[in-house]
């Protein structure tokens, strides 16, 4: 894992994937926050898909009592109330993305 940071505060997620693939920001495909949440997340199946690598999208029904032992994309909200992805490790934060979390 390498912690990449993002450019904007609406491409936290792109930058987590760079982050725990150990690929440029610019190596991964931008997909526009602001679509339809299906859209978005159809966008980045395509991505993975096209990538020929494994991938699981869980919900956090789905989760409850189990931790990833490798890596994964955290989601929820901050306390502003704006959507988030931070990457983590055996269930715990270990990077944040925002670009203002590193000035």
């Amino acid at each position: 894992m390498i912690g990449v940071y993002g450019r904007t505060d609406k491409d936290c997620l792109r930058a987590c994937i760079a982050s725990i693939l150990e690929l440029d920001y610019e190596e991964v495909p931008l997909v526009d926050p602001d679509i339809p949440t299906d859209d978005f997340w159809e966008a980045y199946r395509l991505v993975f898909d096209g990538w020929e690598m494994d991938y699981a999208l869980l919900e956090e029904a789905s989760l409850k009592n189990h931790a990833f032992k490798g890596f994964a994309v955290g989601m929820g909200k901050t306390e502003e109330g704006i959507d988030h992805a931070v990457v983590c490790l055996a269930g715990k934060m270990v990077h944040n993305p925002s670009p203002a979390s590193h000035v």
